[in-house]
């Protein structure tokens, strides 16, 4: 395969939207631009604004990546339209050697790019359908057999799969032994600024949904009522409306602790940039679900980019990212054990900014920029 061959990377989803899939798809382009094999980045468009401005005010990007958005509203719900626009456009008015897809639902239309343009398919992977009898946490359960039944016979003739966790690949490999797999765990932002601290500002923080299914956040809550120094707050940002907001407020009451709480609703990647400044710990508690073991939530990322140590679910994706003792402390979800993490990281402030030179050092590890070399050598060779 050429060194120099176009890669197309389809993000079936609009850009901008809050989830993390635009942030990663969007950075994933970046690490591609700083390593000198820009690629194409295709998504739906659901905003007027300038490309460029999006990119330097949400994002703090101002490079020229290239990024195509499509207008194509959604019919009953589903990308059709989107789909059927990026297929034409890719057959007849596109140049390219490699796709990446993320979304399943466009894997017969890849297919057909396959045979009809002899280019090489590749599939992103963000969750898993396969096998639902191991899944603890499916929903919508007619829309996962049809998302099962489109990868037990597409997969198989894609031209390989590219995981974002050793414990999600090895799940993949197991149903699809003869398949390439690359393994790319997801990239940091880099830090334009130090957050090198002579002090604790004893303020944790956790930065994500306050979907409590997912994140159980009134274990973390109820932690922070058990923790002997009262000096220590906890900023919680993600709200996504008045009634998640409503229901957190409701649990900080229950353990009286709302005088050491602030609730604040989603804020953009600038502002959270601003705010990792003022914390001096980054929480990620996740429930035990099927997704969380295999992977590692992007605000793991963000705490490590910004030399925060890590306090979090014991779990195997985020094993991948974060070593116990060495950038944080991995604890299971129990209050007493998450209380004692805390108590721990405040304990000592040498032992504490150890932790923080660790987790930047990681974070450089882990730089989409590495993450994008890392695919690139990888299929340049199958």
């Amino acid at each position: 395969m050429r060194k120099n061959n176009k890669i197309v990377y389809f993000h079936q989803g609009y850009w901008t939207g809050r989830g993390p899939s635009v942030t990663f798809v969007t950075f994933n382009a970046l690490g591609f631009y700083q390593i000198g094999h820009p690629i194409q980045l295709i998504s739906g468009k659901n905003s007027n604004f300038k490309i460029k401005r999006i990119l330097k005010e949400r994002f703090g990007i101002e490079v020229p990546l290239n990024i195509s958005l499509v207008l194509a509203p959604r019919l009953l719900g589903s990308h059709l339209i989107l789909q059927a626009n990026v297929f034409l456009n890719l057959l007849f008015k596109c140049k390219l050697d490699i796709l990446i897809v993320r979304g399943l639902s466009f894997l017969p239309w890849a297919l057909l790019l396959r045979k009809f343009k002899k280019i090489s398919v590749f599939f992103e992977v963000h969750d898993f359908f396969t096998d639902l009898s191991i899944r603890d946490d499916v929903d919508n359960v007619r829309k996962r057999k049809r998302y099962s039944k489109i990868e037990k016979r597409y997969l198989p003739k894609i031209d390989g799969i590219i995981c974002v966790s050793e414990p999600q690949r090895q799940i993949y490999q197991k149903y699809y032994p003869k398949q390439n797999f690359i393994c790319a765990l997801s990239g940091t932002k880099s830090v334009k600024f130090s957050f090198a601290r002579k002090e604790f500002t004893y303020l944790l923080g956790y930065l994500g949904s306050f979907d409590l299914k997912k994140y159980p956040l009134d274990v973390l809550i109820e932690a922070l009522s058990i923790v002997r120094s009262k000096r220590i707050r906890l900023l919680l940002v993600g709200g996504r409306n008045e009634g998640e907001i409503s229901t957190i407020k409701g649990i900080v009451n229950k353990f009286n602790v709302s005088g050491r709480v602030k609730i604040s609703p989603w804020q953009n990647p600038a502002q959270i940039e601003l705010l990792k400044r003022q914390i001096d710990v980054g929480c990620a508690i996740l429930a035990p679900t099927f997704l969380n073991r295999v992977s590692c939530p992007l605000k793991v990322l963000e705490y490590l980019s910004a030399g925060l140590p890590v306090l979090a679910t014991e779990l195997d994706g985020i094993k991948q990212i974060i070593t116990h003792s060495k950038h944080g402390y991995l604890v299971q979800n129990r209050p007493e054990q998450w209380a004692a993490a805390i108590e721990l990281v405040y304990s000592d402030f040498s032992r504490y900014s150890e932790l923080s030179r660790e987790c930047l050092r990681q974070a450089k590890n882990l730089s989409w920029e590495n993450r994008a070399r890392r695919i690139l050598n990888s299929i340049q060779e199958v």
